[in-house]
């Protein structure tokens, strides 16, 4: 028995460091796509040129010790084939995000790869909106916070019932607080399925000026979550069930924010569940109308 529970303890410890060595390699990687992401924008906003936009974002990849292998000749091919579509940093993100590092790293090498992703985003018709389209997006943005303190002050009641622990925190405004962040963040996750590229920077900046409004902290703690969510995301390799955790992981973050498993005696799981339902149900759709 003694050299079983050795053996256990050992395949245990071994599982722990292989866990936290795959947990470092993700955090480095989403680190770097956040700031390529971050290049793109603030390069192609200065000079409205795609490919400078592209190729500068690009170079940060030479610096993450997952990507290193991408030359200066690899950023000049995908800068190329990429840089004349709609949406080179979206095709990218994905690219990165929907493989592991060495699969992608050989995709982005591979130029007869990008040929063929770039055919298929080709025949894509792109689809403009109108002014007054725009203007609906525009005022969901900001009706977007109301919305979500509206709705989760409507379940409240149903949460305190349920786990009368909430009632005896030091600070109950958290619920409201942290809730509120955690559901306005995973609308914003639907603007990369519901909303054209061109549009979703400006339309979730207006969502993030509607925050700064609202509280000091909580554009701060908006950013946090989104490294959260995005940090742990990278760690799934399967893309379907990335789409389940979002809501999982966002209402997780609101729960550890909120309060601890001691404070409400081992039922954090089944609060998070309730706020995970919550968002999914109500983000599905929002930024979609019959007219946009």
């Amino acid at each position: 028995m003694t050299i079983i529970l050795a053996i256990l303890g050992a395949l245990m410890v071994a599982f722990i460091i292989y866990l936290g060595i795959n947990a470092r390699r993700g955090h480095r990687i989403a680190v770097h796509l956040d700031m390529f992401e971050r290049l793109y924008d603030k390069t192609f906003a200065d000079t409205k040129s795609k490919n400078l936009a592209l190729s500068t974002g690009l170079m940060q990849f030479k610096i993450c010790p997952r990507f290193s292998q991408l030359t200066s000749d690899d950023i000049d091919s995908i800068t190329s084939i990429l840089a004349p579509l709609s949406d080179p940093k979206a095709i990218i993100s994905r690219i990165v995000l929907q493989m592991d590092s060495k699969r992608a790293v050989r995709a982005l090498k591979d130029a007869d790869f990008l040929a063929d992703i770039a055919k298929i985003y080709e025949k894509q018709p792109s689809k403009e909106l109108s002014d007054a389209e725009t203007e609906i997006l525009e005022e969901k943005a900001e009706d977007l916070l109301a919305s979500c303190r509206t709705l989760l002050g409507i379940l409240q009641p149903t949460l305190y019932r349920k786990y009368p622990e909430l009632l005896t925190l030091s600070d109950d405004t958290k619920v409201t607080f942290f809730g509120t962040i955690a559901f306005v963040w995973t609308a914003c996750v639907r603007l990369h399925f519901d909303v054209s590229e061109e549009r979703r920077t400006a339309i979730e900046r207006l969502v993030q000026d509607e925050l700064e409004k609202w509280h000091p902290d909580a554009l701060n703690e908006y950013v946090n979550l989104h490294r959260f969510a995005s940090e742990r995301l990278e760690q799934e390799p399967d893309r379907e069930e990335r789409g389940h955790l979002v809501f999982a992981l966002a209402a997780l973050w609101a729960v550890a924010k909120i309060t601890n498993e001691d404070q409400v005696t081992g039922k954090g799981i089944e609060i998070a569940e309730t706020l995970a339902a919550l968002f999914l149900e109500e983000t599905t759709g929002y930024w979609k109308s019959k007219n946009v």
